[in-house]
């Protein structure tokens, strides 16, 4: 990743940071927040032997605050995304 602000310029960048979100009904536990991908088009939302995910992160930038998201695990993602795809055809 570039060292510099995509939108300000500045050099002032806080990499990998985590994105955290709060779980539970009252908000009682807090999650990084992740995405998932299915290789199985029936596989919905619900974890399967087929389905990869990903931890999110954040990159900041310390003069304007323009944040940037990345994933992890990205490349096993595009590949649950291209099985997807191929067994919808």
């Amino acid at each position: 990743m570039e060292d510099t602000c995509q939108r300000c310029g500045s050099r002032k960048i806080i990499p990998n940071v985590p994105l955290l979100d709060h779980i539970g009904d009252m908000g009682q536990g807090i999650a990084q927040s992740e995405v998932r991908v299915s290789g199985s088009p029936e596989a919905g939302f619900f974890k399967s032997k087929d389905t990869a995910s990903g931890k999110i992160f954040t990159r900041i930038c310390g003069e304007c605050g323009y944040t940037e998201l990345w994933t992890s695990n990205f490349g096993t993602l595009y590949e649950k995304y291209e099985k997807s795809i191929k067994d919808k055809r």
